[in-house]
C-alpha cells in the first residue's frame, strides 16, 4: 500500500509547493501478520502514516512516494471483526468503529511505530496548548482594546 503525491515546486521559496495530484497505489485490502494471526486492512477505509518514503525531483516538480513496507513494523488501532472470506473461511478485518476510522502507523523493519504514535500525540498536545494560550491572551487583551 502506498501513495504518490505530485507537487509543483516554486522557485521563490516564499511560496509553498502546490499539491497537484495524489494517487493511491493499493485499492484492495492487504494482510498484516500478527502473533494472533493475519488481519485484513482496507486502505480506502483507514487513516495511515508511514516513515518510509522517497522523493523524486525534477526542475519544476517533485513526486513523493510513501508506502507501508513489506516486513515493516506496524501499529494499528481500530475495531477487529471476524468476516467470512470469498473462500468460505473466517478472517479478522480491521474496520472503523462508528465514525472512527482505523489508524495504521508503519515504519521500516528497524523502526518503532509506537514512537511515531507518541510523537504525533505529543505534537498534537503542543499545538492544542499553544492554541489555548493564544485564546487566553486574546481573551485577556480584548476588553482592553478601545471600541470603534
Amino acid at each position: 500500500m502506498g501513495v504518490v503525491a505530485q507537487f509543483k515546486t516554486h522557485m521563490a521559496r516564499r511560496r509553498a509547493d502546490e499539491l497537484m495530484k495524489t494517487t493511491l497505489l493499493a485499492r484492495a485490502p492487504f494482510m498484516i501478520e500478527t502473533k494472533h494471526g493475519a488481519v485484513a486492512i482496507d486502505p480506502i477505509e483507514c487513516v495511515w502514516a508511514t516513515t518510509v518514503k522517497a522523493t523524486d525531483r525534477a526542475d519544476d516538480s517533485k513526486a513523493v512516494l510513501e508506502w507501508v513496507p513489506i516486513g515493516g513494523q506496524i501499529a494499528a488501532c481500530g475495531k477487529l471483526v471476524s468476516r467470512q472470506t470469498p473462500a468460505g473461511e473466517r478472517a479478522l478485518h480491521l474496520t472503523s468503529d462508528g465514525t472512527r476510522a482505523p489508524i495504521l502507523l508503519a515504519t521500516s523493519a528497524k523502526g518503532h511505530p509506537f514512537a511515531l504514535a507518541s510523537h504525533i500525540v505529543r505534537q498534537r498536545r503542543i499545538t492544542l496548548v499553544g492554541l489555548l494560550a493564544a485564546a487566553a491572551i486574546i481573551g485577556t487583551l480584548a476588553p482592553m482594546m478601545p471600541s470603534p
